[in-house]
């Protein structure tokens, strides 16, 4: 009997969930395999159809989205004022290279004008 009751229990987590679509074309995924996938809110999936079945799945994070997804590296274990004391050293970083641009030659010199 514990068999048989393990391939049920088997048969029915594998067998397909049933969903309607609204009238907006919209599905409700079941919360079951929304955990056991990991999907969260606003997350991207990806759709195609495969012999005439439509199938999802979790989008990959490209790397652009990777990167800026978390707080940078840098600001881990930092202190706030670090952190803020490096934010503002790049942005100074971002003037000087615009100011090169634009011509200024005494950018970073020691100059007294």
């Amino acid at each position: 009997m514990k068999k048989l009751r393990e391939a049920a229990a088997k048969y029915l987590a594998s067998a397909p969930a049933e969903v309607t679509m609204s009238s907006k074309r919209q599905i409700t995924l079941p919360a079951k395999m929304v955990r056991e996938l990991g999907l969260e809110p606003g997350m991207k999936l990806e759709v195609h159809m495969e012999e005439g079945d439509i199938v999802l799945h979790p989008r990959k994070m490209g790397w652009l989205e990777y990167v800026t997804s978390g707080p940078p590296i840098y600001t881990k274990n930092r202190t706030k004022e670090e952190v803020d004391a490096y934010i503002r050293e790049v942005r100074e970083g971002w003037d000087r290279r615009a100011r090169i641009a634009e011509g200024d030659s005494y950018v970073g010199s020691t100059h007294d004008d």
